[in-house]
């Protein structure tokens, strides 16, 4: 290995042997300067780990996805062709590849006669508004608004009750201001004519409500905007705006999913300004999603009450964050459960794990393996056992003989070369640093995606997750592998582990944040394709897990963990990394494109989205001399 200083560092080049298979392969260096001069970021003595992808591909993705067959690198399949008459197939190289499907514009492609269209969509005479398929017909200028008509109008131009030309109030005239008020309501008798900010694919019908603050001996009103369905069975999105209903830019806050209420609830917490006017968009995560919810408002003035992560425990203004509802009791962790609730760990307290059913965990835990559980008339119930069972190591894929026309698959199965599968790449956005107080209850502190609590500066965006291939991408029910995920108690369902990483680097490629590998639920946000076989409403969510062929899982900024943590990065222009299918567990066209890369400047408290600066390349093909340079 040779050293070379440049400037800021050291640059450690050597080659590397790549084994006969594809795999994933981990660099681990111990560098020591003998003459204890601290020439290394300050130190005499640093440990180095960079991981090396061997692969068969020849870094292209539209002339076949190269797969490793009994000894020799063989190209697959056109990976855009869908066999569709009516879609023009384009390949793009950038980011890895990926496919593009377009309708063709002939007559009868446009009247969707030809094929099997699983949705008719229709936009005929409509200015904006729902297509039919999940999708609008178009978007309305700022300031306007869809009427029923599907026609943009201004703002004011009608009574369409629940909308922002005529919300609801929260409070009636004789309602004291201050205090806990509650709305229970249907978003079925509302109208689509918003999508949430914090989930803009959503076309579900939505409801407006509207408070004015009113003037008085206090400087500022603390308020709690939460919201759920009924049995917790409406996916509810909660966006407020201050004095200009439906603005994006008068949005003081949004929330897709919060703690309290958890699951599919939602909660904005806000200071709100004597004599101004606030509205309350209750809306659903797509267009599934409409039905009975009930809305929770609190006001309580000259203090601003913290809850995330607060159930049923008080907040810092002499209440409680979320009342149980009747036949429920807090438990010790503020969480409301069943009153009189038995813990559940076997019938002489064997259990040496998982959850008690009230709140708790039976025995120690597993200090090795996982929890297992066994399935019993298609439900799996825990057993309460440790296990420690292999399963595939999805970096380092082995499997049974293959035949002569399959290929070892990163899940460990044999797959034939035509096989055609699903395909994620991944888009960054809505890049935007924020100052946020972190408490010791807090989901992201819980769950490990916060470092430390109190006053920290994140650096929030959006992921999305997006299927560009030919079949969709399914994830098995979670309590039959449970060594890939884990439940999340402050969001009360299932996450799929490691799913993604979140990583900030410098321009010398040196790791300056690593996020963490990011558990995820994934569900069907949205379609992105008008294409026959594109499906009108979503199939996967966070019970059944997945993305369908056409569509989009979109991971908004507004979410716990969508960040990373730059609380005493120096100011700079840094670079930010997403990975998905980290650790390649969903078995894909290829992981080559699961990237996406942004650049940014920061400067104190503000950032700068810059173009991008060079990053050096870390895979290597199989069976030849790959050279790794590691920067110190």
């Amino acid at each position: 290995m040779k050293a070379e200083e440049i400037e800021g560092g050291w640059v450690f080049t050597g080659t590397w042997t790549a084994p006969e298979r594809e795999c994933t392969q981990y660099i681990d260096l111990l560098l020591v300067d003998n003459e204890e001069k601290a020439l290394i970021n300050g130190k005499s003595k640093i440990y180095i780990s960079r991981m090396i992808r061997v692969t068969c591909s020849n870094g292209l993705y539209c002339d076949g996805v190269e797969r490793y067959i009994r000894g020799k690198c063989v190209a697959g399949p056109d990976p855009c062709d869908d066999e569709e008459s009516c879609t023009v197939d384009t390949c793009v190289e950038e980011n890895g590849g990926h496919c593009i499907w377009t309708l063709k514009t002939t007559e009868e492609c446009a009247s969707q006669t030809c094929g099997e269209f699983k949705c008719q969509r229709d936009c005929e005479n409509k200015e904006c508004g729902d297509n039919g398929c999940n999708g609008i017909c178009g978007t309305c200028a700022e300031g306007t608004i869809c009427s029923p008509d599907f026609e943009c109008v201004t703002a004011n131009s009608g009574g369409i009750a629940g909308s922002c030309d005529n919300p609801y109030p929260i409070l009636d005239a004789e309602d004291e201001f201050f205090g806990h008020h509650e709305i229970h309501a249907s978003t079925a008798d509302g109208v689509n004519l918003l999508a949430p900010t914090c989930n803009t694919l959503s076309d579900a019908k939505e409801l407006i409500y509207y408070v004015t603050v009113p003037e008085g001996d206090y400087e500022y009103v603390g308020a709690v905007f939460t919201v759920s369905g009924d049995d917790y069975d409406f996916d509810a999105v909660l966006e407020v705006y201050e004095e200009k209903c439906g603005s994006a830019s008068a949005s003081v806050g949004c929330a897709d999913d919060s703690t309290p209420p958890g699951f599919t609830g939602s909660r904005v917490e806000i200071d709100m300004i004597p004599g101004k006017t606030y509205y309350v968009h209750v809306d659903g995560y797509s267009a599934t999603y409409a039905g009975p919810f009930k809305l929770y408002a609190d006001f309580v003035e000259d203090c601003s009450p913290q809850c995330d992560g607060n159930y049923c425990k008080p907040n810092n203004c002499g209440e409680i964050c979320f009342a149980c509802e009747e036949g429920y009791v807090c438990s010790d962790k503020g969480r409301c459960i069943v009153e009189g609730c038995v813990p559940n760990c076997g019938e002489e307290d064997e259990y040496e794990c998982g959850p008690d059913g009230c709140d708790g965990e039976c025995g120690n835990g597993c200090s090795e393996g996982y929890c297992s559980y066994e399935e019993i008339d298609g439900e799996y119930t825990n057993t309460g056992v440790c296990i420690t069972d292999p399963v595939c190591d999805n970096l380092n894929p082995v499997c049974e003989e293959c035949s002569s026309s399959e290929y070892c698959g990163t899940d460990c199965e044999c797959h034939d070369l035509d096989e055609v599968s699903g395909d994620l790449t991944v888009t960054i956005g809505d890049i935007g640093m924020f100052t946020e107080t972190v408490l010791e209850t807090s989901c992201s502190f819980v769950e490990g995606c916060s470092p430390d609590i109190g006053e920290r500066k994140l650096m929030r965006f959006t992921v999305r997750s997006v299927n560009h291939g030919l079949d969709d991408l399914t994830i098995p029910e979670p309590k039959s592998l449970p060594a890939f995920f884990e439940f999340s108690p402050c969001h009360q369902h299932w996450h799929f582990k490691g799913y993604a990483r979140y990583v900030l680097y410098s321009q010398s490629n040196r790791v300056i944040r690593d996020g963490g590998k990011e558990s995820y639920c994934l569900e069907d946000s949205g379609p992105i394709y008008d294409a026959p076989y594109v499906e009108c409403s979503p199939a996967y969510d966070c019970g059944y897990q997945g993305i369908q062929r056409g569509w989009t899982d979109e991971y908004g900024s507004v979410l716990d963990c969508q960040w990373l943590d730059v609380t005493g990065v120096p100011d700079g222009e840094y670079r930010i990394e997403v990975f998905v299918n980290n650790n390649y567990r969903i078995h894909e066209t290829t992981i080559e494109n699961n990237y996406a890369t942004a650049f940014v400047s920061i400067k104190g408290d503000e950032l700068t989205i810059l173009d991008g600066f060079t990053s050096s390349a870390t895979h290597a093909c199989a069976g030849i001399l790959a050279t790794l340079v590691l920067l110190a």
